[in-house]
């Protein structure tokens, strides 16, 4: 797994996965408790669309692997190492995408 297909999967999976559950959401954004401090009132939120997130009571934010790395205190290469282990739906997804064009591109050819 590269930065671009671990930042293309979900946020909110990559939090779901590390036990994290947001305190409020709709179609646009979702809000969660600081995931890096004990903390009463959510300050962290995630752009759905974007699929960023941003941390108000630090003033920092960033992609999947900057999120990662911070949680972690890891480099980015131990972040998809780590990323690797895991099993993120929406990342399955894209390996079962790929293969099928794979597949349909071999069968093209030989149809030639």
């Amino acid at each position: 797994m590269n930065c671009i297909q671990f930042n293309s999967i979900s946020l909110e999976e990559v939090l779901l996965s590390l036990g994290h559950l947001p305190t409020k959401q709709n179609e646009k954004e979702a809000w969660y408790l600081n995931p890096f401090a004990n903390e009463s009132q959510a300050s962290f939120k995630i752009n759905k669309s974007l699929n960023k997130w941003y941390l108000f009571s630090e003033g920092i934010g960033g992609n999947n692997t900057d999120f990662m790395k911070k949680y972690l205190n890891a480099s980015v290469n131990e972040v998809l190492f780590w990323a690797e282990d895991q099993n993120f739906s929406s990342f399955q997804n894209q390996k079962f995408s790929n293969n099928k064009l794979e597949n349909l591109s071999k069968t093209m050819r030989s149809l030639k």
